[in-house]
């Protein structure tokens, strides 16, 4: 079980990507983007993913993908940990089979939970070298099914040769609660690739008074806090509109708030959009009010950055790390409805105001929140790693 080891004049060739998520969203956003970023390097990569539509947007993008038929949840509910228990020695197989076809990669990358408890201790009888990507906290992810997911998590915490974390925020958490010795973390940015900016530019606005929320329908991503802050911003700019994007249950209830509010006439739920940042490019402030205890990064912050839009959130989890209160954006304090709605109403009554903020996010955007110039940061980990 030995591997041949890489040229100086190649440090890094093959780089396999192994993900089980049940969803889409920011991670499998930014993941997608550092494969084609990486692959646009002259990097063979290869991808083996469990959900059927983020399997089609690699292959839009002629990422080689196999599809895994097995899927192990052991951080949602019980039913998903009962049928994991009982799909455990299929999912065994699956991960073995899908280490024994990366036996030549140069490094296997990780995102989610349940390929890093199974795939790592088997690469590393096959002297593959790992690397996780965590993008959050996983404090909550923890304490599920009384602590079973941190006993496996820990089991196996000493052997990816590095952590990668996109914030300061998720590095501070893992050094003290995990207790992840420092010189194993690395920080690298999230980030987006080939977005063509002066196409959303072109966009007309809905309005000078359309609020913008792009966001998972979840508890704790703060859709019920934006309604409520909304109706102070409707008392003081009766035109003012809110629209939501983002599927999820958590719908119902908000849709509960806004009719508890009478805001009806307010406020639009567009549930899943083809294009989020379209209906971003059309807003006149974009608002990300989450609280979530598992928010890692936020990349509709860094698209709404992108697209020069000004930015209203709450000061907490990564967030501030991200956006510049007075400078990229407004902060409002942690669950200040009052607070969030006079941030809203600034942006709405001082167009220049809001101009200038967005104009200082996009400067933000353009040179951190670029794979075109951050990838050669992942290539050196991953080369390094490789090389170890």
């Amino acid at each position: 079980m030995t591997r041949p080891r890489l040229s100086q004049s190649h440090p890094l060739r093959r780089v396999h990507f192994i993900c089980q998520t049940l969803g889409i969203g920011g991670a499998e956003q930014v993941n997608r983007d550092m494969l084609e970023a990486l692959q646009d390097r002259g990097i063979k990569v290869q991808a083996f993913v469990t959900f059927a539509r983020f399997a089609e947007m690699l292959q839009e993008k002629k990422i080689p993908v196999h599809r895994l038929p097995v899927v192990l949840d052991i951080i949602g509910n019980w039913k998903g940990l009962v049928k994991a228990a009982v799909l455990w020695p299929f999912g065994v197989v699956q991960y073995l089979w899908t280490v024994w076809q990366s036996k030549d990669a140069d490094v296997i990358v990780m995102s989610g939970f349940i390929e890093k408890i199974l795939v790592t201790p088997l690469a590393r009888l096959w002297k593959i070298p790992v690397i996780w990507i965590e993008f959050a906290p996983l404090g909550p992810v923890f304490r599920k099914f009384a602590g079973l997911p941190e006993y496996l998590y820990r089991a196996v915490l000493g052997l990816p040769a590095t952590v990668i974390v996109p914030t300061p925020y998720t590095q501070r958490f893992f050094i003290e609660e995990v207790g992840v010795e420092p010189r194993r973390l690395h920080i690298l940015q999230c980030a987006r690739y080939k977005l063509n900016i002066e196409k959303y530019l072109k966009i007309s606005p809905f309005s000078n008074f359309t609020v913008v929320c792009v966001s998972r329908m979840e508890k704790g991503k703060g859709q019920d806090l934006l309604v409520q802050a909304f109706v102070e911003v409707v008392k003081q700019a009766p035109g003012a509109r809110l629209v939501f994007a983002g599927e999820g249950e958590f719908e119902t209830e908000v849709r509960q708030v806004v009719a508890a509010y009478h805001l009806e006439d307010n406020v639009e739920f567009r549930g899943r959009v083809a294009d989020p940042l379209e209906l971003m490019a059309r807003a006149t402030v974009c608002v990300f009010p989450s609280v979530w205890s598992l928010e890692g990064f936020g990349l509709v912050t860094i698209e709404a950055m992108a697209l020069a839009k000004p930015i209203v959130a709450f000061d907490c989890g990564p967030t501030p790390e991200m956006v510049e209160n007075g400078k990229t954006g407004l902060l409002a304090e942690k669950g200040n409805v009052a607070e969030l709605a006079q941030k809203i109403l600034i942006i709405l009554k001082q167009p220049h105001r809001a101009a200038e903020l967005g104009r200082n996010a996009q400067q933000v955007y353009r040179s951190r929140y670029r794979f075109e110039t951050i990838i050669d940061e992942y290539i050196s980990v991953f080369a390094k790693v490789s090389n170890a």
